[in-house]
């Protein structure tokens, strides 16, 4: 097909059509000719303007997009996604779609930067004047991103920003647009942190596979982030100050860092947490003292710490924690040093932790424990006072061998110091 056989296809008259797939096969190399002509083609293939909603275009092999993907005309035009677009140098004046909602690019390999060319004329001083979701991924080449007071009022109504595999992308631009509610960047091994404007109301950021640090040493104001995911970075430390200003935060999540030998004093800031969760951290060694005075705090789960040799340490009295999780931290010996109080604990796993000896001190002070679920923990002690825990209603032991000779022991003997509890599991045999 050449342009005008594209043109007599006459697209633009065709008022009902709501949405369009324009694919090419995809070919690894083209030469200048065939290039040339399929810019011709997608030139000729003018959609409609009135009924338009969704538009996707996948492998298109120009070397720059046809113009009427810049027009303004398209008043209804609210999902746009390019794929595989791999020979465009710049991208498309999109910010003239001034009802797109969702806009997707992904492969758009020559791309090296993204800036005015990206946001178009505007009306008003407004680009991407309704945007709510954008998303870049696997632009190969993609280096700088410019957004400044100077392109005007920029995505107004961006809620949802989601940068993926963009490996040589060096930073978030200076301003970020201030309604963003969501931020999720994935493998940008280079990326940093470099917005000025406090995000207001920014609730979930998730980072992943950032090699150098999003953060400098000092956390951006992000008053109303509820949820930060930390994902396989390389830092050998977390941004020692700003925890404070994250006054709003519920759930920390640190997974898959490596190096991380130690957690900041900081946290103790976070007065809203109720989740902390950490993954994968092979050099951590302890968690922080002052953890104890997170009086929101619910939940712990640790799992593949294997430096770890300390839990719960310190006073204080962690009076809402209800559920401890622990797997495979193969160094831990005990889960706190008994000076910490846990008087609303009600669960508590713990999952291949061959060293470990002991649980807690006061073991029998966990007036709320209504579970206890112990596997692979070969030198545990046994399990004093079970009796006084009045509360508990689950108990399941498994490959612990000093232990399980303990409750068999007293099954036999005397059974009244566990017959107040409704399942008991051991070795994987139900006994009550």
């Amino acid at each position: 097909m050449n342009e005008n056989e594209a043109t007599e296809v006459k697209l633009h008259e065709k008022i009902f059509l709501h949405s369009l797939s324009l694919h090419c096969e995809d070919k690894e190399t083209l030469g200048d000719d065939e290039m040339k002509k399929m810019e011709g083609v997608f030139q000729g293939l003018r959609p409609p303007h009135s009924n338009l909603r969704d538009l996707k275009i996948c492998n298109y092999a120009g070397s720059k997009f046809p113009t009427w993907l810049e027009d303004s005309a398209f008043s209804n035009l609210v999902k746009v996604e390019l794929r595989g677009c791999k020979k465009c140098e710049l991208l498309p004046g999109l910010g003239n779609l001034h009802s797109l909602e969702f806009l997707k690019i992904y492969a758009a390999d020559a791309v090296k930067e993204v800036g005015s060319e990206f946001y178009g004329d505007g009306y008003d001083n407004v680009c991407f004047r309704n945007l709510e979701q954008l998303c870049f991924d696997s632009m190969l080449s993609w280096e700088k991103w410019e957004l400044t007071e100077g392109h005007g009022d920029v995505m107004p109504s961006l809620k949802k920003l989601k940068i993926v595999r963009c490996h040589k992308l060096k930073a978030l631009p200076d301003l970020l647009p201030n309604k963003l509610e969501e931020v999720v960047i994935e493998q940008c091994e280079e990326i940093v942190w470099m917005a000025r404007n406090p995000l207001l109301r920014l609730e979930d950021l998730r980072l992943s596979g950032n090699r150098r640090g999003i953060f400098s040493n000092s956390l951006p104001d992000l008053p109303a982030l509820k949820i930060l995911d930390s994902i396989e970075s390389s830092d050998k430390s977390l941004p020692s100050d700003g925890w404070g200003l994250l006054e709003s935060l519920h759930t920390l999540n640190i997974s898959y860092c490596p190096r991380l030998a130690s957690l900041p004093d900081g946290l103790e800031q976070l007065k809203a947490l109720r989740t902390l969760a950490i993954l994968g951290c092979y050099q951590l060694l302890s968690l922080p003292e002052g953890l104890g005075q997170l009086e929101a705090l619910q939940t712990i789960k640790i799992r593949h710490c294997y430096g770890l040799t300390s839990l719960l340490n310190g006073s204080g009295r962690f009076k809402a924690l209800q559920n401890i999780c622990i797997i495979r931290c193969t160094k831990l010996k005990s889960l706190s040093d008994g000076l910490v109080q846990l008087e609303a604990l009600e669960t508590v796993c713990v999952h291949d932790c061959t060293e470990l000896q002991s649980l807690f001190g006061g073991f029998e002070q966990l007036k709320s424990l209504r579970s206890l679920d112990i596997c692979d923990c070969p030198k545990l002690k046994p399990l004093s006072n079970l009796q006084h825990l009045t509360t508990l209603e689950e108990l399941k032991i498994a490959c612990c061998p000093v232990v399980t000779e303990q409750l068999e022991k007293e099954i036999e003997e005397d059974w009244r110091n566990l017959s107040h509890i409704t399942r008991i599991v051991i070795d994987f045999q139900r006994i009550q």
